[in-house]
C-alpha cells in the first residue's frame, strides 16, 4: 500500500465518519447524545466542515490533479 493510496482512503473513511457524526448533531438538535455527549449547532457546522474537505480530499484529489490548482487552493 502506497502513502497516496493510505492517506485517500484514510480522508474517506474519515469524512464518512464526521458525515455521520454531522448528521446525528442534526438529528439530536441541542439534546445529548444518549446522555454522553452534549451537543449545538456550531457542533453540526464544525463537523459537517470538516466532513466535507476531507471527502473532497479522499474522493476528488489524485495524483493525476495533484497540480491543478482545485487541489492545491485547499
Amino acid at each position: 500500500m502506497n502513502s497516496e493510496y493510505a492517506s485517500r482512503i484514510f480522508f474517506q473513511v474519515f469524512g464518512i465518519i464526521y458525515a455521520i457524526v454531522a448528521l446525528l448533531g442534526l438529528y439530536y438538535k441541542t439534546d445529548m447524545f444518549d446522555g454522553l455527549l452534549a451537543n449545538n449547532i456550531h457542533d453540526v457546522w464544525l463537523h459537517a466542515i470538516i466532513a466535507i474537505v476531507s471527502l473532497y480530499l479522499g474522493f476528488f484529489c489524485h495524483s493525476s490533479n495533484m497540480n491543478s490548482d482545485k487541489c492545491n487552493k485547499l
